[in-house]
């Protein structure tokens, strides 16, 4: 809100003076005009949300962030931080599966007597 008013208003004064009175530091709004010439926002999330949204479907949910932003790199040419790939994930509830703690069964039908040195109560 403050940038915008710096911005509507850069013909009257310097940023600099606007910069001052408003308490804000001038390159705080030169990185957020920088920001909104790229285009970079919460607006431009839509198609990159929709892109990160297949490829967990069509890998059966097994991907996590890193590999997600590897695929948008490598298949659509979109270069994404891995936290930003994460933060998109999270908000919209695509989260990769996690594998099962391995429980190992024993074979109770073997007809072997365990070695004496464990501690089995027979």
């Amino acid at each position: 809100m403050v940038y915008r008013f710096m911005s509507e208003h850069r013909g009257e004064y310097t940023i600099r003076e606007m910069a001052v009175v408003l308490g804000v530091s001038s390159s705080a709004y030169y990185k957020q005009a920088k920001k909104e010439e790229a285009g970079v926002g919460k607006e431009g999330d839509g198609e990159l949300i929709a892109m990160i949204r297949l490829i967990p479907e069509r890998h059966h949910y097994r991907y996590g962030s890193p590999r997600v932003r590897e695929t948008l790199r490598r298949d659509y040419g979109r270069q994404v931080s891995r936290k930003k790939a994460a933060r998109l994930m999270r908000e919209n509830g695509l989260n990769a599966l996690r594998r099962r703690k391995f429980i190992p069964t024993a074979n109770s039908n073997h007809g072997l007597v365990p070695p004496k040195s464990l501690n089995f109560r027979i």
